[in-house]
């Protein structure tokens, strides 16, 4: 109770001194600190619109509100420590002191942002992709990063879980045993330290070696991990990012491993850190070519794939497009994404050619389709389509109404299924299954790059499964 006492005694005291310095520095500016003083910052200047007006406010300010940053520093420390809550508005302050990103809070209550459709979305959107590497004689894998606080719950107490189920499990649950799933959840949980940092969003260097190991096993990759040659720990390495935001003035707080084995791989782009958009590397002693779709969570695992790979391209820009594995002729195909924004794989997250479908029942209804009095109009769905690369993108949405099968619409009358849903394009005698996404905030869009000229590609038809059978 005296320990509390002390803590919110020394908290009042900070807002005093805080409130102090502000107006002192208000009234008397920074007298001996500064030898030269920010102008008072002006709108109109020589008779126009001060250009600069942002960059001298923030002059003036930096003048005016001396040690603004330490006392932010203090009073954020302070808070933390007194109600165990944060000054920042994306960082949560957790337990001993583990922080977490505020933007995973409503997958560890278990709210669900999915729905079961978009789900059906994501699922279906992997199974089409990994159709489309493997004809192309390629490995194809997605891996999701969990959340830390998915794994490590040191959570404030008053975040109370509302279900047990997040858009994870969903996702988990309705891919099964897919052989392009490499399940890093089941991964962490069977291993009993804790390998994510305590201030840091991301896994730590033995999290990633991990990782790394997983999924080059699941491509058929196994080999020697880097640590089996030996490491170091290096103690202070590095600040946490969620550290840096909560804390401005915070140190080097997070060990890193260093490996004893000379690298024998190099970047080939212009690298400044790991954090690119995109970067090339080569490795001599490697073997085969990957293409990895990634966020941050790769930043400590190039060098584990580049180890392991003779050339390898780190692709950050969405939506991820496919067809530069045929560019970079990759042998292996891996997307990997936070648990946080796996929701951005059926929002048009994801390009690659519409693949070709020859079952009869579908050429019948294509038949049917452009033989009905609404042909050549969009009867049950509206949609645009671009010039890309040659090539047809087709984008749009069904109608209301129009539910697919595996989604429970009772003005339609469709009733929910299992291996339903699907939506096809027909066009001059052939059928592409087009990829079912979120579409301006529609779940019940699509998307498809269809192989065929883009100014014959309107006089298609849509074409969708239901429990009542094809519609168009």
């Amino acid at each position: 109770m005296k320990q509390k006492k002390a803590f919110y005694i020394a908290y009042i005291a900070l807002i005093g001194a805080f409130a102090v310095a502000l107006l002192g520095f208000a009234f008397l500016g920074t007298g001996a600190l500064n030898e030269s003083h920010a102008e008072t910052p002006r709108i109109w200047q020589d008779g126009t619109v001060n250009q600069s007006i942002a960059a001298d406010l923030e002059a003036w300010a930096v003048q005016k509100v001396g040690l603004r940053t330490e006392l932010l520093e203090a009073e954020a420390r302070l808070q933390a420590a007194c109600f165990h809550t944060s000054s920042v508005e994306n960082v949560i302050v957790g337990e001993d002191g583990w922080l977490y990103f505020r933007d995973t809070t409503n997958d560890y209550l278990g709210v669900r942002k999915l729905s079961d459709r978009q789900i059906f979305n994501l699922v279906h959107t992997m199974e089409l992709a990994n159709e489309a590497m493997q004809k192309e004689g390629r490995n194809f894998r997605l891996a999701v990063a969990p959340n830390k606080n998915s794994l490590y719950d040191h959570m404030p107490y008053q975040y109370r879980k509302i279900s047990a189920e997040g858009d994870a499990d969903a996702l988990l649950q309705a891919a099964g045993e897919a052989p392009w799933l490499v399940d890093l959840f089941t991964v962490f949980q069977s291993r009993p330290e804790e390998l994510y940092y305590k201030t840091d969003t991301h896994w730590n260097s033995e999290g990633a070696e991990l990782v790394a190991g997983e999924i080059l096993a699941a491509l058929g990759r196994p080999g020697e991990p880097l640590s089996a040659a030996g490491y170091t720990v290096r103690e202070n390495a590095m600040t946490g990012d969620l550290e840096k935001m909560l804390y401005p003035l915070a140190g080097k707080n997070e060990a890193v491993w260093e490996f004893t084995k000379e690298p024998l791989w190099h970047y080939t782009t212009r690298t400044r850190n790991t954090e690119q958009p995109h970067i090339e590397t080569e490795n001599p002693s490697g073997s085969g070519r990957l293409l990895m779709f990634r966020d941050s969570f790769a930043n400590n695992l190039i060098e584990h794939f580049s180890d392991a790979y003779a050339y390898a391209v780190y692709e950050k820009t969405l939506p991820f497009d496919l067809g530069m594995a045929a560019e970079t002729e990759a042998d292996d195909v891996v997307i990997e994404i936070a648990e946080r924004n796996i929701y951005l794989l059926q929002e048009e997250g994801l390009q690659f050619t519409a693949p070709l479908r020859t079952e009869p029942e579908l050429l019948e209804a294509a038949a049917a389709a452009a033989a009905a009095p609404s042909a050549g109009q969009a009867a049950i769905g509206s949609y645009t389509v671009e010039e890309h690369d040659g090539r047809a993108w087709l984008r749009g949405t069904l109608f209301s109404g129009d539910a697919p099968q595996n989604i429970a619409d009772e003005e339609a009358g469709v009733a929910p299924a299992a291996e339903t849903g699907r939506i096809y394009y027909a066009i001059a005698g052939e059928v592409y299954e087009l990829t079912p996404q979120t579409v301006d905030g529609n779940a019940l869009g699509f998307t498809g790059l269809l192989p065929v000229d883009p100014a014959a590609a309107a006089a298609g038809h849509l074409i969708v499964e239901t429990t009542q059978g094809f519609r168009y």
